[in-house]
């Protein structure tokens, strides 16, 4: 689907996880192929005789107080959060403990903070839902239409977590199983039954008549704004309008959202190809070279420099000093490699004695004799074709951690 693309899974798993929220769910990338509205249609604009019975339903299985004035004060956001285990939460009010009652649950005329309708009139419930705490979110919905909610967001692209509890809700009078869809989406629209997001996740079908976690990982290239949250089912028979009991309900609650922090990398120095001459070459720093902490990414994927120690004299030509030094040996370069593989100077050494045999071994910061770059042999014509000008590679140095086995993440 354009916009998401498929998380891959880093050398260390992120270090983020919820507590409380363990348990995970089917994550589709593709809507699921329920029977939805025909291109062109919306459920909010049909007809009011095809709508006969669905707009308002009966609701009057959800407690409302009696003096329709209930209000429920927040408690400290930052420490609910924390206490739930969604720490650096990107959605308001996610565990939906801010509410204030109006003259029925349906919202409005009841005002739940962060969250607002989408398509009809979504319910805010003031009893327990899940962990106990008051307060949670209920929406119906069949295969075209039914209620959304949704709240604002500001998301570049990235890497995201979400985790949220759901429960099917009366399901022994509605058909079951029941379904819902949440899209991240540039612009909320009126059909988010037929209409994906630029991430869509659909859950898989739900008998559940109590609380269960679900927990998304998802990733986007594309900056989305808003949040919404439908219900939906598959039943063939609920695609029939006018039928209030052919439609499923869905209660939501604890909605987390984070942002998931890349892997800490080690790094690994690098060098490049500096000068060429004949069939000598220069290898040594370049711009970005750090050979205290290391350069390069242990993910890119570079040539390895190799080197094979000897007592070569200096030829002629070149003159020597501690940044210049004359390395007495020849040189190559492997197939380009990833630093991750190399977990160890012993492996290293090992891929250059694998590609050029015996005695070989990776290449140095100090194998010229000083430091930063030194000459070397490029042996014949087609070794010494790898040494363009500007190729950059692995190196390692022997007294500092700045190379990807040792480099501090």
């Amino acid at each position: 689907m354009p916009g998401i693309t498929a998380l891959s899974a880093p050398r260390s798993l992120a270090r983020l996880s919820l507590a409380a929220l363990a348990i995970s769910a089917s994550l589709s990338l593709n809507p699921v192929s329920a029977q939805r509205t025909a291109p062109g249609t919306l459920p909010g604009v049909r007809a009011a005789n095809d709508l006969r019975g669905l707009p308002d339903l009966p609701e009057s299985a959800l407690p409302v107080d009696a003096a329709g004035t209930l209000k429920v004060a927040a408690p400290n956001a930052a420490e609910t959060e924390l206490a739930r285990g969604c720490r650096d939460n990107l959605l308001q009010n996610g565990d939906i403990s801010a509410f204030t009652m109006g003259g029925s649950s349906n919202f409005p005329p009841s005002v739940v903070p962060g969250w607002s309708p989408s398509v009809y009139t979504p319910q805010v419930v003031p009893t327990s839902g899940f962990g106990g705490s008051k307060g949670w979110l209920l929406a119906w919905g069949y295969g075209q239409g039914g209620e959304s909610f949704q709240q604002n967001v500001a998301l570049p692209a990235g890497t995201y977590k979400l985790t949220l509890a759901t429960r099917q809700y009366n399901a022994a009078t509605t058909p079951t199983p029941a379904q819902y869809r949440i899209a991240f989406r540039s612009g909320a629209t009126p059909n988010p039954w037929g209409t994906p997001g630029v991430v869509t996740l659909d859950s898989a079908p739900m008998t559940n008549a109590n609380w269960a976690a679900q927990t998304y990982t998802f990733t986007t290239t594309t900056a989305t704004n808003v949040m919404q949250v439908n219900t939906f089912n598959v039943n063939p028979a609920s695609v029939v309008n006018g039928h209030p009991e052919r439609v499923s309900w869905m209660a939501y609650d604890s909605f987390c959202l984070q942002k998931v922090k890349p892997a800490a990398l080690r790094r690994g120095m690098t060098w490049t190809v500096r000068e060429v001459k004949d069939r000598l070459v220069n290898v040594g720093n370049h711009s970005a070279t750090n050979a205290y902490l290391g350069d390069t990414p242990e993910t890119a994927v570079l040539p390895m420099l190799c080197i094979l120690p000897g007592t070569l004299p200096v030829p002629a030509g070149i003159t020597p000093d501690f940044y210049h030094g004359w390395s007495k040996s020849q040189v190559r370069l492997t197939t380009p490699v990833s630093g991750s593989v190399m977990n160890s100077q012993i492996l290293a050494d090992g891929i250059c004695a694998t590609q050029f045999g015996q005695g070989w071994r990776m290449g140095e910061f100090h194998d010229g004799s000083g430091g930063h770059s030194f000459w070397a042999v490029a042996g014949d014509p087609s070794v010494f074709a790898a040494f363009k000008l500007g190729t950059k590679f692995w190196t390692f140095i022997n007294d500092q951690n700045a190379n990807v086995w040792n480099s501090v993440p």
